[in-house]
């Protein structure tokens, strides 16, 4: 007894009509009203409110592979003011500076293992 809908399991795919109608009762009741969505939208009659929100999420999903795609192809533009020209041979030689001295103080602050300290002592 299905009361004019036919049997569940039968698969069909969603007209664009439909995909354009859910997307209204999503609008309209928002997502999770899959019911009221069902009842007040027009539909295949074989739809559930389960299908609704299955095909709902592959929506969504497409929806942000296609923004995914969209980003890969646009060119990246940076946000605000950056200066993007080479450092001057002067910002390389302070970068080169700091980074020697860093390594000093790493190298001063580690401790001897037994076999330094021993090889120290026979060194003197």
């Amino acid at each position: 007894a299905y009361r004019g809908r036919p049997p569940r399991g039968s698969k069909r795919a969603f007209a664009d009509w439909e995909i354009a109608n859910l997307r209204k009762g999503v609008k309209k009741y928002g997502c999770g009203r899959w019911g009221w969505i069902l009842s007040t939208g027009t539909f295949h009659p074989s739809r559930t409110a389960q299908s609704l929100k299955d095909r709902w999420r592959n929506v969504e999903k497409h929806d942000q592979d296609e923004k995914k795609q969209r980003r890969k192809l646009e060119p990246r533009q940076p946000k605000g003011d950056f200066d993007i020209s080479p450092p001057t041979s002067e910002e390389k030689e302070r970068k080169i500076r700091e980074d020697q001295e860093n390594e000093k103080l790493e190298r001063g602050s580690r401790k001897k293992t037994k076999r330094q300290l021993q090889m120290e002592r026979g060194k003197q």
